[in-house]
């Protein structure tokens, strides 16, 4: 295990090396520039536009002057170039062949720009915003200024974003959090698990303004959550005319499957309209090994599993909406979301029981199937009125949600002696309907006091019911016998009452953002079969702070914010889910939700390099797959618990560089320490852990063709009982452009080296054991996508809404 660990820390080694040397080698040969100072009546002019081209070449490049005037243009040695610079009210200036002779570049000196004559009649200034922008209480990625973006989709944009890690599995963590929630308009996606995923891989980013990262949700925004909010802001036809994208893709791992996508945007006077829709038919296998140990007065015993499984989805979801400009003051939007999934799984281990000497006993075999059907269907209806009231803007909104599923869960045991003699079998049937309807009600105001401050308000009415049964069945002399004492009905209902309200202000170069929110809850659980009634009502208040700091073209900033995580639904239903006849899950219908209070600083520097550090502490910390061991039975239980205390120092660096015109170099690195208080049975522990993830991506543009080459790595880890070991994986993209850019071919390579996979050890109060589980992540994609337009683009207008309780259905 040692030597094996050693060799794959050689090869992280060697790919840093590897890195460095490329970095080297190209900037080495990519130094020159052509630099300057723009000034007009001796101060210095920001922002200015400087249109350079290389003389012979038909196509312009564009840069900005600094907050100090400054100016670098990379170039290429023994080429000839011409620049213009503009800036309005001031004349355009135009250089003289400038001719650049070696690697020290050339230096204009001081360009002074005199006022008076250029008109925005005379002169055509293209505006172009930098790719990403701090905001006061989010950080802003452009999109559609971005030219990685045309042909790819939204996963792929969010592995090249600040502070986002998307592994091989397309789990989502933003600062090393996972539970990130997304946000479509400022609206939420209603979307989780298979759905989302599938959706976010199969949304072109052509149909993406841009998106936000919101690690400190401010108090417009639901409560609930203890990560982050990706909002992505979508797009929309400016004039009349419809737009088409087809897109397809096959992918060979070890398994074959394919996704076809299709969208359209329309526009017809005051009407517009757009849909998204896909399929997709996700095949994936995992290997795994577990090692348990079991210690009695009688002697010890150990378990020895090796597991193969198989999972096939069928995935059909769809996305739509429409937009009525009544007049210029009202609008009224709708957006309805649809998904149907087929879900099948296999799983078979066999497991060799040892005494203390290592000494086979006996052995015993799982085979488990299940299928999970599962229906969705959410809306929402939207209505816009600008200054209805005290010259402010009303947004009145409305969602409904259905979710429906049936699991069906077959598990099969026998056992055999160490002579491989078969002695019993065991079978069961579990079935499992669920069905959950959710209504949400909210009202939000926003005024504009003055051109430096504003004000909003608002108040969100939630509404849950959850229907969930589980029909226990043995198998008993051929055929399925229900087992009333093993089976449950359980009823939830949830009730979520909030207001809020936030000021901002703006003067000279600070920026201030405080809110309040304040929730009442009140649930009611009711297990029909045992008899149990949990009520329980929780009312407590949101703050949040924020502060910003422009010194110069640096920006700093802090903030503060109070979230609340509560449970999902199934983990609240207490059922026992039998996956073997040594262990099964059961749910926990006493959970309370999760507190956590974050403080975040940071700073961000032009072009360079953004950076942040903070704390967080989360009280009464929602712990999923919390095992217990019975050491006598040999039973292992998982469940959902509440664990006293967590807490996260992080830190988070991203940088992101361009070496030369068609070389980009981005890294981020995040670090953090988590301290785990679990305190179980009034007995006061604690584990901590220093981790750290870091990604690398290289981004190549030559002609029609864009390379990306990414490599990430995560530390040793812990979560709650379990640490787990390092991975990393590298990735490999490759993009062609044809037919004038109306269509895109994508090769996507992952995991190249077949390094993404997981590997955990538990060794906490009577439990020991290891597990690892390698699942089907070096996998090659051909991706396809075609546009058929006949209209201009602009960005749909966007709202701050409701967030949802959506994501628990999950």
């Amino acid at each position: 295990m040692c030597i094996r660990n050693y060799v794959n820390l050689k090869k992280w080694h060697l790919l840093l090396v590897i890195q460095i040397l490329i970095v080297s080698i190209v900037k080495g040969q990519s130094q020159p520039a052509i630099s300057g100072s723009v000034v007009s009546e001796g101060k210095p002019v920001e922002l200015a536009t400087i249109k350079y081209r290389k003389i012979g070449v038909d196509s312009l490049s564009t840069a900005f002057t600094t907050q100090r005037g400054l100016f670098s243009l990379p170039c290429e040695i023994n080429q000839k170039y011409k620049i213009e610079i503009l800036y309005i009210g001031l004349q355009k200036y135009t250089s003289d062949t400038i001719l650049v002779r070696d690697g020290a570049g050339v230096n204009l000196g001081v360009i002074n720009l005199i006022g008076g004559a250029t008109s925005l009649k005379q002169v055509s200034i293209v505006s172009k915003k930098p790719l990403v922008v701090k905001k006061i209480d989010r950080l802003v990625i452009d999109v559609e200024n971005n030219p990685f973006s045309p042909g790819t989709n939204f996963i792929d944009l969010l592995s090249m974003s600040p502070g986002v890690r998307v592994d091989a599995k397309e789990n989502i963590r933003v600062q090393g959090k996972k539970g990130v929630v997304i946000y479509i308009n400022n609206r939420p996606s209603n979307l989780s698990g298979d759905q989302l995923t599938q959706f976010l891989s199969t949304l072109p980013s052509d149909n993406i303004k841009n998106f936000e990262i919101i690690t400190t949700p401010p108090s417009s925004y639901n409560a609930a959550g203890t990560s982050a909010i990706l909002n992505i802001n979508l797009r929309r036809p400016l004039s009349d005319g419809i737009a088409h994208r087809f897109s397809g893709s096959m992918t060979k791992g070890d398994n074959f499957e394919n996704n076809l996508g299709y969208n359209i945007d329309v526009k017809k006077n005051k009407l517009s309209f757009y849909l998204n829709t896909n399929f997709s038919n996700p095949k994936r296998s995992d290997v795994g090994t577990a090692y348990r140990r079991f210690i009695t007065q009688d002697g010890t015993t150990y378990f020895d599993e090796n597991s193969n499984s198989f999972s096939r989805k069928k995935n059909y979801s769809f996305l739509g909406g429409a937009e009525y400009l009544i007049d210029k003051k009202n609008i009224i939007q709708l957006t309805v979301n649809g998904y149907l999934g087929r879900n099948k799984s296999l799983f078979s281990s066999e497991t060799v029981v040892s005494d203390e000497q290592y000494k086979r006993d006996s052995l015993f075999k799982t085979f488990n199937t299940t299928s999970v059907n599962t229906q969705r269907l959410g809306g929402n209806v939207n209505y816009i009125s600008k200054k209805l009231l005290m010259n402010g803007d009303v947004v009145f909104n409305y969602d409904y949600l259905r979710f429906s599923s049936k699991r069906e869960l077959t598990n099969i045991s026998q056992f055999y002696t160490n002579d491989l003699i078969n002695t019993r079998n065991e079978q069961n049937l579990t079935i499992n309907p669920l069905d959950i309807d959710i209504n949400i009600l909210s009202l939000d105001y926003t005024k504009e006091i003055d051109s430096t401050q504003s004000v909003e308000a608002g108040f969100r009415s939630s509404f849950v019911e959850n229907k969930n049964r589980s029909e226990f069945n043995d198998f008993l002399n051929g055929g399925y016998v229900f087992n009333q004492t093993k089976s449950d009905h359980f009823i939830y209902n949830e009730n979520i009452n909030s207001v809020y309200g936030s000021w901002s202000k703006k003067w000279n170069t600070w920026s201030i953002k405080a809110g309040l929110r304040f929730e009442n809850t009140h649930v009611k659980g009711n297990s029909l079969a045992s008899n149990l009634v949990n009520n329980r009502t929780l009312s407590q208040f949101f703050p949040s702070f924020f502060a910003q700091k422009k010194v110069g073209e640096n920006e700093y900033y802090f903030s503060y914010g109070k979230r609340i995580q509560r449970p999902n639904y199934q983990s609240l239903n207490p059922f026992r889910f039998y996956y073997g006849p040594y262990n099964y899950t059961v749910g926990n219908p006493y959970l309370n939700p999760e507190i956590t209070n974050q403080f975040e600083i940071g700073a961000v520097l032009p072009r360079i390099i953004s950076l942040s550090a903070g704390f967080s502490r989360t009280r009464d910390v929602i712990q999923s797959e919390y095992t217990t061991q019975d050491d006598i039975t040999k039973i292992t239980t998982s469940s959902t618990i509440n664990l006293s205390r967590y807490d996260r120092y992080f830190l988070s660096a991203n940088a992101e560089q361009s070496v030369n015109s068609w070389y980009k170099v981005s890294e981020s690195l995040d670090s953090y320490i988590d301290i785990y208080h679990p305190d179980i049975e009034n007995i006061k522990i604690t584990r901590s852990q220093p981790a750290f993830d870091f990604n690398l991506t290289n981004a190549f543009t030559f002609d029609k063709y864009l390379v990306q080459l990414q490599g990430s790595f995560s530390s040793v880890f812990i979560d709650a009982q379990t640490t787990y070991k390092p991975s990393g994986y590298v990735n490999l993209a490759i993009k062609r452009s044809l037919f004038g850019k109306k269509a895109f071919l994508f090769l996507r390579m992952t995991d190249l080296f077949k390094t993404q996979y997981s590997r955990g050890a538990v060794d906490f109060q009577n439990q020991f054991f290891n597990t690892t589980s390698r699942q089907d992540s070096r996998r090659i994609a051909l991706s396809f996508q075609y546009n058929i337009s006949n209209g201009k683009v602009k960005s749909r207008k966007t709202l701050e809404l409701n967030e949802d309780v959506k994501k628990r259905t999950n």
